[in-house]
């Protein structure tokens, strides 16, 4: 089950219910560079106020140190450029072929 994004969502792409029913909300970043922490940490912020079981914060480049950091003192899951074609190659085959 997904929700839109709302006024006051603080990034927030994806608001979801994942297969056991958690509560799980995703936050996507297009960067050429690095992610921060700071993305993580408002992620953190509106998923202690939305109750979300399951935070993730994916991008199409890498994290900084400092992001990475923070991500495991939130307990927030990271995916990063390499994470997103590795799992674009398993779940979207075709679509990786077409592009290349």
């Amino acid at each position: 089950m997904l929700w839109p994004s709302w006024k006051g969502d603080r990034g927030v792409d994806v608001v979801a219910l994942d297969p056991s029913e958690v509560r799980t909300v995703v936050q996507c970043k297009r960067y050429l560079n690095k992610v921060s922490a700071d993305p993580i940490q408002r992620l953190h912020s509106f998923a202690i106020t939305r109750n979300a079981g399951r935070k993730i914060v994916i991008t199409t480049a890498d994290f900084t140190k400092d992001a990475i950091d923070e991500a495991k003192r939130t307990g927030t899951d990271l995916l990063d450029g390499q994470d997103l074609q590795e799992l674009v190659g398993k779940f979207l085959p075709d679509f990786l072929s077409s592009s290349a």
